[in-house]
């Protein structure tokens, strides 16, 4: 707790300095309503945007304010991110904000971006929670506690998260090319700032900042997801009414890019894995009428199917991986198209086929087929958008601080307006040499200059806009499992599949379903590992009547999504549909499953990537710091043993032997569908949906038997490894122990509950040590996994730190731990958790992920859904001194073997692709 004078002082601060002072409560004025979406305003400012939806069970709350990384004055990079993290810190009223939270079982966070900084969140509905969330935001708007003590510990934690990105050298790439692709706008400095001038935050400016910004007529609330109306636009009037609006106008500029006159080039060289390729193009705001053609163009270019890049580049081996990117913001801005090259590569080659591929439109002019399946891929992602509220609310508030957020329905009718001629001439206006950002200057007698025009005034276009859509809303289950059981159809397919089909109604008729088949005994499944995988990533590329993009574009004319993991043992398929295009997702489906074409190209492709992975050495430290973990723990297995991890040695050589042959005589000769499960959620025809999977998979009968692979407990002694890794600014401690608890042990909860008060969340006790007294981390996590099918338990503890850190993280973590077993937890601490939890498993059903989980859960194992109810149960007769118990006799730091990984020596790379310690494992 904070001494009463620091309380004191910082309060007298915040009346001295906020001009933002409590007056009267004010009266909500309605405005407009679009689809989901209601407007009010209040006098001081404040716009309130409302999207009430009965079938979603959780009520989520944003607040969102107009200040981002753009709005920091010289020498102020980095600061609106950091003071995100200071509203975390509390007000004089609510000194422990994250306390309070986590007592809730709130689910919240913060983001700050170039633009907005927003904060949010989300619970199971109850109306006293959200007028605490609403009371608390109301409060941090001009009450919160910027004191110098807090800076002290949050600016270390700042700082080493921005060391986290200074680890990944296309993130560094991205924004050395940002700052030599802007001359005068502030979005050349990263958002989260530069790390002297996070080192360097000056108190007074940071409150200055504070002021300046968080206020009503600065800000939008949103609120989302079931609720009460009416006793929430009182909560809204109470809490937020009562600020007066700001007596002095909020004033702003930003500087406008210049045209740029030639191509620029950034040369990056430091340690890493992949060589990058970046090219950037000076690209308008979202609110453009180019933008929308802009977008879909980039799923022409970046389409991991069939794009230009994919066939450019990659399938001709020039380059492993392609990507995109194309931000929402507010002013003219980048975008980004990316290249991982393969070892030794020729970067010259690729560089210049890359160039090829993106500036040449007035050669190879987008063809009819390119912008169709582009066109549906962009339109299935808006009509996802359509089906959610709170995805709808949330973007119109986000367009509200940009003018009015009604442009976020505008915006998604001006996709289905885009024409191929508008994808040809934004290619051509600003895909050229003159607007790229990539290597040198080269000077031009005549420049071909990209001139970036200002965005149409959103306001007036949204002035008379209705919206045609119409919104089905679905129904709400009480989230108890007795309830999901009956209402749970189950039977068993006559191949041997159990069926869990659970009908309800969801919003825009939506239908949830996941497909689990196993096959094979456990030697069998290791000798195929490779094989397995392999074709895992094959099995979605071609049927004997589709290729993969032809695949893709069925699946996204059914406005549907599938997912596929398949290895040596088993398949997966997760999927998303709608009722009237279900049927046809489930023939796409089997066609994927039972009628696969395995090419060649595609396992040349796949194997070629492979191949280059697992001959680069490794440099990243939590990457090098698991390794040697794995080593210790599994190194005892023989070959022969089904759950032995092959090195990356034995990888490779298994990889170079493999043929196409071998991954169909895999197919061939285990897949099936005798045992496994099919389990769907949501708006459906029960027996219509049966029959379909009875004539999908009823003739699908497992070829080879499955069985079970059960790991017993092996006791390993604990060690310790430390791996160096020059110049990489972030350093990870891994510990890890495996304890003698199996997931039917009875100390199963308990030692849960322990673990979790020990480092589970933000209220732990390595949290509030590490991170928030200390400041030495960004992230730390202990955590506890325990299947069901072993006789253990697995403890990990995971932090991220400055490599000078080392000596004081290891100290704190065993410290904490021995302060933890000698003093026990609270029972305040212990309340508060198995609230928590109990909140956490009653939400879970109320989604339909959480009932498809349960259900699969059910049938996989044989378990009676209503164990669910027990555990609750169980949990709710569990007490603090079983906790503590449990503490003691497992969680022992003396126990834990540690593996540190970072650039501790202080020594720079040698010139070599060779990383030191870079087992072959």
């Amino acid at each position: 707790m904070k001494p009463f004078k620091t309380v004191l002082t910082s309060l007298i601060v915040a009346l001295a300095f906020n001009p933002c002072t409590p007056s009267l409560a004010a009266t909500l004025k309605p405005g407009v309503t679009v689809e989901s979406v209601r407007e009010y305003r209040l006098d001081n400012g404040l716009l309130v945007l409302l999207a009430p939806d009965d079938s979603n069970p959780v009520t989520s709350v944003v607040i969102r304010y107009g200040v981002g990384a753009k709005d920091e004055d010289r020498g102020e990079s980095g600061m609106a991110h950091l003071l995100e993290h200071m509203l975390f810190k509390g007000t004089p009223s609510l000194p422990d904000i994250r306390g309070e939270v986590r007592k809730r079982g709130l689910n919240s966070n913060a983001i700050t971006t170039a633009d907005q900084t927003f904060y949010f969140e989300s619970f199971a509905t109850d109306q006293s929670t959200l007028d605490w969330s609403l009371g608390m935001e109301a409060d941090r708007m001009v009450n919160a506690l910027i004191s110098k003590e807090a800076l002290v510990t949050e600016m270390p934690v700042v700082r080493n998260e921005w060391e986290r990105g200074e680890n990944q050298p296309g993130w560094v790439l991205w924004r050395q090319m940002s700052a030599a692709a802007l001359t005068a706008h502030p979005y050349r400095d990263p958002v989260i700032g530069h790390r002297d001038q996070i080192e360097n935050t000056d108190i007074n400016r940071l409150r200055a900042f504070y002021q300046r910004y968080y206020r009503p007529d600065n800000a939008v609330l949103v609120v989302s997801g079931k609720f009460d109306l009416a006793a929430t636009l009182k909560s809204i009037e109470k809490h937020f009414g009562a600020i007066s609006k700001p007596s002095v106008a909020l004033k702003r500029y930003y500087p406008v890019e210049p045209v740029q006159e030639g191509s620029r080039y950034v040369e990056l060289k430091r340690p890493g894995t992949d060589a990058i390729t970046l090219l950037g193009y000076h690209a308008p705001s979202c609110m453009h009428p180019d933008f929308p053609a802009l977008e879909m163009l980039t799923v022409v270019l970046a389409n991991q199917k069939n794009g230009r890049l994919q066939t450019q580049l990659v399938e001709k081996k020039l380059a492993v991986s392609e990507w995109a990117n194309l931000e929402c913001r507010s002013d003219p801005w980048l975008i980004q198209f990316g290249l991982s090259l393969p070892k030794d590569a020729d970067a010259t080659a690729t560089q210049k086929a890359m160039t090829a591929a993106l500036e040449g439109f007035a050669q190879q002019p987008i063809t009819e087929q390119e912008f169709t399946e582009a066109r549906q891929a962009t339109l299935k992602r808006w009509e996802n958008w359509n089906g959610s509220a709170h995805a709808q609310v949330n973007e119109a508030s986000w367009f509200a601080l940009y003018g009015d957020w009604r442009y976020a329905f505008i915006r998604r009718d001006l996709v289905e307006q885009v024409t191929r001629q508008d994808l040809q001439r934004v290619a051509e206006k600003y895909f050229k040499a003159d607007n790229r950002t990539l290597g040198q200057f080269l000077p031009t007698v005549r420049p071909d200059r990209s001139e970036v025009t200002a965005a149409p005034d959103i306001a007036e276009l949204a002035k008379h806009y209705q919206s045609k859509r119409q919104v089905d809303e679905g129904e709400v289950i009480e989230p108890k499992a007795s309830v999901i059981e009956a209402r749970t159809l189950k039977s068993q397919g006559s191949s041997g599949l159990q069926y869990a089909l659970l009908p309800k109604k969801t919003r825009q008729n939506a239908v949830y379903g996941r497909i689990q088949l196993r096959f094979g005994l456990p030697l069998e499944r290791h000798q195929n590992y490779v094989a397995g995988r392999m074709l895992g990533s094959l099995l979605n590329t071609a049927t004997q009547h589709r290729d993969k993009a032809a695949l893709e574009l069925e699946a996204n004319k059914l406005e549907s999504t599938y997912h596929i993991h398949a290895h040596a043992g088993g398949l997966t398929l997760n999927f998303r549909s709608k009722q009237d295009k279900l049927a046809g997702l489930l023939a796409l489906m089997r066609e994927v499953v039972r009628e696969p074409k395995l090419t060649q190209k595609e396992f040349d492709l796949t194997k070629a990537r492979w191949m280059d992975r697992l001959s680069k050495p490794e440099t990243e430290p939590s990457t090098l710091a698991d390794r040697a973990l794995d080593k210790h723990f599994e190194g005892w297995r023989p070959d022969s043993d089904p759950l032995h991890n092959w090195t990356r040695k034995a990888l490779r050589s298994q990889l170079e032997r493999l043929t196409l042959a071998d991954v169909q005589k895999l197919y061939d000769q285990y897949f099936g569908g005798g045992t496994g499960e099919v389990v769907l959620v949501g708006a459906f025809d029960p027996a219509s949906v049966r029959n379909q999977l009875n004539t999908t998979f009823g003739d699908w009968t497992g070829k080879k038997p499955y069985q079970d692979t059960p790991d017993p407990y092996h006791d390993v002694k604990p060690a310790y490894f430390l791996r160096e890794t020059p110049d990489k600014a972030n350093a990870s401690y891994e510990a890890r122990a495996y304890l003698p608890v199996a997931y039917s042990h009875p100390d199963r909860y308990a030692l849960a509950f322990a673990n979790s008060l020990l480092g589970g969340d933000n209220s732990s006790r390595l949290w509030l040590r590490l991170r928030e007294k200390d400041g030495l981390t960004y992230h730390v996590n202990s955590s506890l996994n325990l299947d069901r099918l072993d006789q253990y338990a697995i403890w990990s503890i995971v932090v991220s730190f400055a490599p000078d850190k080392r000596q004081q993280v290891e100290a704190a973590v065993k410290q904490e731990i021995a302060h933890a077993r000698q003093e026990g937890f609270t029972e305040a601490e212990f309340e508060a958790a198995k609230q928590g939890v109990i909140r956490q498993m009653r939400q879970n059903l109320a989604f339909e992920g959480g009932m498809l989980g349960a259900l699969v859960e059910n049938l996989r194992y044989g378990v009676p859904i209503g164990e669910i109810e027990d555990n609750l149960a169980r949990i709710e007769k569990l007490t603090l001194a079983e906790v503590n118990a449990a503490l003691r006799k497992y969680l022992d730091a003396d126990r834990l073997t540690i593996a540190v990984a970072g650039n501790f020596s202080g020594k720079a790379a040698e010139n070599t692709l060779k990383a030191p310690q870079d087992e072959d494992d």
